[in-house]
């Protein structure tokens, strides 16, 4: 959970093993819009943004990085439509625009296989939009991993740093498949 100051809007993220759920809390009555930018964080070398509906997003990014030839598919649902959409000029950015709203929910499914994977993946992960439930649902899964080790510690700081670490432990590897296996 963070809040945007520049913006004042608070968003939480939470996930679940092959997708995940945005929530934004905008606490102005302005007009309120998200930016999906698909050249954040690697190389891309190609992209697709479909604009599906008012309230669901499809596409892929093929990046390189640690691998090659990195792709992810991924299916986006929002919990509500957009007013108006526009990409900049390469369409590696997409602008989404909603009239007054307080709140927005983003489920995203991904997968390495398909944008129908992505959509498999999402709906049968979370198929409500509870971002409440989600969260808790996570921290439950957290926590049966973190509980595998149990140590003794001289004092708070020493306990946080190891449980950080074991926490960095199991980020990767991630799993790779879809639901189905492919």
């Amino acid at each position: 959970k963070v809040l945007l100051d520049d913006y004042n809007i608070e968003v939480e993220l939470s996930a679940s093993d092959r997708s995940g759920m945005h929530h934004y809390r905008f606490n102005t009555r302005d007009t309120a819009a998200i930016i999906i930018d698909l050249e954040h964080r690697d190389q891309l070398l190609d992209h697709s943004l479909k604009l599906v509906d008012e309230q669901h997003i499809e596409g892929y990014r093929i990046s390189k990085a640690w691998a090659q030839k990195q792709f992810l598919y991924f299916d986006l649902a929002l919990s509500q439509p957009y007013q108006s959409a526009q990409f900049n000029s390469d369409t590696t950015k997409l602008i989404l625009r909603f009239n007054a709203i307080d709140e927005l929910l983003i489920k995203t499914g991904v997968s390495a296989v398909s944008t129908e994977g992505a959509l498999a993946n999402r709906e049968s992960e979370i198929p409500h939009w509870d971002f409440h439930q989600l969260k808790a649902e996570t921290e439950e899964k957290w926590n049966k991993e973190l509980a595998k080790i149990r140590v003794e510690m001289n004092s708070a700081e020493e306990e946080q740093i190891f449980y950080t670490a074991a926490y960095h432990s199991y980020l990767n590897p991630n799993i790779f498949k879809d639901r189905d296996g492919k």
